[in-house]
């Protein structure tokens, strides 16, 4: 989102407070903290839902992205396998809930709703090459998740099939802001 969150400093602390309570194993502070965060959850799930009418059948983004393929015929991502398909640190049950991203040693792609702005940020990385593109369809999303991922399809291809994901490669303009 790119306002803050309501709930966004509630969300934070007991996030962090859970991860820590289920590397310790500390079963007590996990169901102390467990149901408000699923609730936190369920509240944003349901702001993504409003944004993106096609979500409402799924309860994760990477769910809503498997399924699509699948209703398309197309390829998804053994995410179980970590040596091939790196998904990032954390466990794969909190995995994709609200963004997803996904890369081996050749490429990798991040999807993102962002419904405030009423898109869906769709970056495909290709070695050292990135590209941007944004959809309004989470099944869209979904096709180019399979056909530059596990297809391996060229950009041009993508490009092709859909207009809206440049051939050329993003280019930051200007200097980035750096914190020492």
């Amino acid at each position: 989102m790119s306002h803050k969150w309501e709930f966004e400093d509630e969300y934070l602390r007991l996030d962090s407070e859970f991860r820590k309570a289920r590397k310790e194993g500390d079963e007590v502070i996990m169901q102390r903290v467990k149901p408000r965060l699923d609730e936190l959850n369920g509240i944003r799930w349901q702001s993504k839902v409003i944004g993106f009418p096609e979500l409402a059948p799924y309860s994760t983004l990477v769910e809503a992205l498997e399924k699509l393929c699948l209703k398309n015929r197309l390829p998804f991502p053994d995410l179980s396998d970590r040596k091939k398909n790196f998904t990032g640190k954390g466990n794969l049950q909190d995995f994709g809930r609200f963004l997803f991203g996904v890369g081996n040693t050749k490429r990798s792609i991040q999807i993102w709703p962002m419904e405030d702005r009423g898109y869906i940020s769709i970056e495909v990385y290709d070695d050292e090459t990135c590209y941007k593109g944004k959809s309004k369809s989470i099944e869209e999303a979904a096709i180019v998740l399979s056909r530059w991922y596990t297809q391996e399809c060229s950009i041009e291809e993508l490009h092709q099939q859909f207009p809206w994901m440049p051939v050329e490669p993003f280019r930051l303009i200007g200097p980035r802001v750096t914190y020492k």
